[in-house]
C-alpha cells in the first residue's frame, strides 16, 4: 500500500489516542525525550545517509535525533558539525508541564486539539511515522502561546522515506532561559536537518530569525503549500533537501551542491569541477575526446538517483543518448530509443510528470509543434507526446522550473518581437494553464534563466539588459512580487556571461555562475532572499577554448 501524503499546513489527526496523534505520548516534561522502536513500521531500520537506525529519540524540544537522546534546550545552528543526527521541524524550549492552555492566539481552525504536549504514532500498515507538537508551550511553564507543528516520515522502500513537516500555528520562537521574553528574542528556533556526519546537512532559511519563524504557517513551503515542507531519502541521500526538486541543481557527484560542467571546444574533452560554495573541491576528466558526430544537448537527473546526468544529440542520426554519472566518473552511456527530426531541438529538461526523473522538452522550428518525451525506466524515452502545434516562430523558451509549486515542471516563453512573458503550467503531458504574466519587456532585457532565488521553493526569472544590469523577477504562482536589481552597483561588462543559475552553497536558494570571455574567469555570486549577498571570483584564466556547459539548449 502506498500512502498519499495530505499536502497541507494543518496537522493529521484521526490516528488514535486521547488527543486523535497516536497513543504513544511523551510525559509532561521539560527537556526530557523518550526511546521509540520504529521496526515494525521500517523492518529494515531507516537508511540516512549510510547508517541504518531501527529507533529514534523524541525529544521534547521540538526534534527528533538518532544516535541518543537530546534535552538540549537552546536551539544552535544545524550544521556539520551537528554529531547528533537530527530532523529538526522547530528546535526551542519547549515546556509541556503545564496541562492548561491558556493561548488566546489558538483558533482551534486546524486539527491541533490544545493539549501542550507531544505524541507518536506508528502505522505499520501505511508504513508511516508521525510525531506531533500539539499546541506546545515554551519555558519556563507557559501556554500564552503556543505552537503546533507536525513530522512524518513515511515508509517507501525498504529503508527509503519520505518526510513531510507541517506548521499550523506559530506564535512563540524563545524560552526564557534561552533569553527569551514572552516566548520571543533571545536565541531564536531553528529547523532543518543534519546527518551528524561532518558534511550533510541543511538548515531551513528561517532559522534564527524571528520573523521568518514565526511567518512558517504563512510561508509556502517548497511544496508551493503555505506551511508544509516535503522532501525524500533514497539510497542514504536526500533528494534536493527543503527545495523544490523539479530544480536542476547540476549536482553531478550527489554532494548537495552543483558542480560545474565543462567541454573543451578544440580536443573535445569532458570535464567537472566538483563545488562547494566558492571552493573547487575536485576535478576531473571525465571523457578526454567525445566523438565529433555527438553534441552536448542537456542535463539532467534522467535515472533518478539524485545525481545529474547528461544528454547527448547524434548530429548525423538525430538520436539521443544519456551518460548516467556516478560522482566525477561516467557510469553508464545509453542510448535513449528515440531519434527526433532534423528540425527538432531540445529545449529544456526537467521533471514534467513528477516521477524523479528529467524528461525532455523538444520544439519543431519548422512547424512549430512542442511536445515532451517523458523518461521511463532504464533511460528508454517514451515517443513524445504533442503540446502544440503550429507553434508561432517569435516564441522561444527561456526555461523550465516549477512556477506554481505543484512539483510539476512548467515551461516560460518569451516573444521575441513583442517582448511578452507567458508560462504553461503542466501536470505531466497535460497543459493545465497557458498564461501572459507580462503584455511586453523591452526587448533591451534579455531571459536568461530561471531559478528559485529567495528559496520559497517556486521558480524566478532572472532578466539582463544590455547595460549590464542584472535583475531577477521573483515569482508566487503566476503573480510577479517584484522586480529588483541586483547589480545596481556594478553592472556587468559585455564580456562577462551568465553561464548558470543554480545552489552552489547548499543554503536552499539559487545563485548566479558567470563566465569572461575575456579574462577566462570563473565567478559566482550567492544569493539571499532575492539579493546577491556575496561574489567571488572562482578561478581566473581559464582557456577560452573551455566553456562551460550547465545550461544547454537549442540542440
Amino acid at each position: 500500500m502506498t500512502y498519499t501524503l495530505s499536502r497541507t499546513r494543518n496537522l493529521v489527526n484521526g490516528l488514535g489516542g486521547s488527543a486523535g496523534f497516536g497513543e504513544g505520548v511523551l510525559n509532561r516534561n521539560d527537556d526530557s525525550y523518550q526511546s521509540v522502536d520504529i521496526s515494525s513500521v521500517f523492518t529494515q531500520g531507516i537508511n540516512f545517509f549510510g547508517t541504518t537506525y531501527t529507533s529514534i529519540y523524541v525529544n521534547n524540544n521540538g526534534n527528533i535525533t538518532f544516535s541518543s537522546g537530546m534535552g538540549t534546550y537552546t536551539p544552535y545552528a544545524i550544521t556539520g558539525t551537528t554529531s547528533n543526527p537530527i530532523i529538526a521541524p522547530f528546535f526551542a524550549d519547549v515546556d509541556t508541564r503545564n496541562s492548561t492552555v491558556t493561548s488566546t492566539t489558538w483558533s482551534g481552525s486546524g486539527n491541533s486539539t490544545g493539549t501542550n504536549n507531544v505524541y507518536y504514532d506508528l502505522d505499520a500498515t501505511n508504513g508511516v511515522v508521525t510525531i506531533t507538537w500539539d499546541d506546545v508551550g515554551y519555558y519556563s511553564n507557559r501556554t500564552d502561546l503556543t505552537n503546533a507543528f507536525q513530522l512524518q516520515i513515511v515508509r517507501r522502500n525498504a529503508s527509503d522515506f519520505d518526510i513531510a513537516i507541517r506548521y499550523e500555528d506559530v506564535n512563540w520562537t524563545t524560552g526564557s532561559a534561552s533569553g527569551g521574553t514572552n516566548g520571543l528574542g533571545g536565541t531564536i528556533a531553528r529547523a532543518g536537518w543534519s546527518a551528524g556526519d561532518g558534511t550533510n546537512y541543511y538548515e531551513l532559511g528561517a532559522s534564527g530569525n524571528q520573523a521568518n519563524m514565526l511567518d512558517l504557517d504563512r510561508t509556502l513551503g517548497n511544496t508551493g503549500t503555505m506551511g508544509y515542507w516535503e522532501f525524500s531519502v533514497r539510497n542514504g541521500q536526500t533528494e534536493n533537501p527543503w527545495l523544490n526538486p523539479l530544480v536542476n541543481r547540476n549536482d553531478f557527484d550527489g554532494n548537495g551542491t552543483a558542480d560545474i560542467l565543462w567541454f573543451n571546444e578544440r580536443t573535445r574533452q569532458i570535464a567537472i569541477w566538483s563545488m562547494s560554495g566558492f571552493d573547487r573541491i575536485g576535478a576531473a576528466a571525465i571523457q578526454n575526446t567525445v566523438n565529433p558526430q555527438w553534441s552536448l544537448a542537456g542535463t539532467g537527473d534522467f535515472d533518478g538517483n539524485a545525481r545529474t546526468d547528461i544528454l547527448f544529440r547524434n548530429t548525423s542520426t538525430n538520436a539521443l543518448a544519456v551518460w548516467s554519472m556516478d560522482g566525477l566518473s561516467r557510469d553508464t552511456a545509453t542510448v535513449t530509443g528515440i531519434t527526433l527530426a532534423s528540425t527538432t531541438h531540445v529545449v529544456g529538461c526537467g521533471d514534467i510528470n513528477n516521477d524523479g526523473n528529467a524528461d525532455i522538452f523538444l520544439h519543431d522550428f519548422s512547424t512549430g509543434t512542442v511536445s515532451v518525451a517523458l523518461m521511463g525506466d532504464n533511460l528508454t524515452l517514451q515517443t513524445p507526446t504533442t503540446l502544440q502545434t503550429n507553434t508561432r516562430s517569435e516564441w522561444t523558451v527561456g526555461g523550465m522550473g516549477d512556477f506554481n509549486g505543484d512539483r510539476y515542471g512548467d515551461i516560460l516563453w518569451r516573444n521575441t518581437s513583442t517582448g511578452q512573458v507567458a508560462i504553461w503550467l503542466m501536470q505531466g503531458t497535460n497543459r493545465i494553464g497557458a498564461n501572459v504574466i507580462q503584455a511586453s519587456v523591452d526587448l533591451n532585457w534579455s531571459l536568461e534563466s530561471t531559478g528559485d532565488f529567495n528559496g520559497d521553493g517556486t521558480t524566478d526569472i532572472l532578466w539582463r539588459h544590455t547595460d549590464g544590469r542584472v535583475a531577477n523577477w521573483l515569482m508566487n504562482g503566476l503573480d510577479r512580487l517584484g522586480a529588483t536589481i541586483i547589480n545596481s552597483d556594478s553592472p556587468l561588462s559585455s564580456n562577462w556571461t551568465i553561464a548558470d543559475t543554480t545552489d552552489f552553497n547548499a543554503d536552499g536558494t539559487d545563485d548566479i555562475l558567470l563566465r569572461n570571455s575575456t579574462t577566462g574567469g570563473t565567478a559566482i555570486w550567492t544569493m539571499n532572499n532575492g539579493t546577491r549577498s556575496d561574489g567571488q571570483l572562482v578561478q581566473n584564466n581559464v582557456l577560452g577554448e573551455w566553456s562551460i556547459a550547465n545550461d544547454l539548449s537549442y540542440v
